[in-house]
């Protein structure tokens, strides 16, 4: 990222940080039609608005970063806080289409798959969810933590029915 723009974001950034909400927000919209294609404007302008409980407003510009083109782990970054926006305001379709494309290149990424876990629970697939969730946590953690349960537990989760 070029450095006058990142300096700019942070000093956006730093602006909500310290209290100067609307001023940090006004900054970024100086900055989303100064730099319109800058990707990285939108992304951390979308990520700034969802901290602050504004997700509505975020949804178009992590989509505007999307569209844009990010790094993969930006572009991952900005699919899994879409997919939360989504979810957040009531739009479980567009949240669970959001988090497919996440999991489809980032398949065993930790966070993809908690946030689609959660998106699971919220369309109505609990068992789906769990079972995702103690797949992941016994990939994730030493099978010494599990004195001696792991294969039962992955026994258990993988019994769960996909609904």
């Amino acid at each position: 990222m070029d450095a006058a723009i990142e300096q700019l974001i942070q000093e956006a950034n730093h602006l909500i940080e310290q209290g100067a909400v609307e001023c940090g927000l006004n900054r970024f919209k100086s900055l989303t039609r100064d730099y319109p294609v800058n990707s990285q404007v939108f992304l951390h302008y979308a990520l700034s608005l969802d901290q602050l409980s504004k997700e509505s407003e975020a949804i178009p510009n992590y989509q505007k970063a999307l569209e844009l083109g990010l790094s993969s782990d930006d572009e991952r970054t900005a699919l899994i806080s879409l997919a939360s926006s989504y979810r957040n305001v009531g739009n479980l379709d567009a949240a669970l289409e959001t988090i497919n494309q996440a999991l489809e290149k980032n398949k065993d990424h930790p966070a993809v798959l908690c946030f689609y876990s959660l998106i699971l629970l919220d369309n109505g697939k609990p068992q789906r969810a769990v079972k995702m969730l103690g797949e992941l946590l016994l990939n994730e953690v030493d099978p010494e933590k599990f004195a001696g349960f792991d294969q039962a537990l992955s026994a258990k989760f993988k019994e769960l029915i996909e609904e």
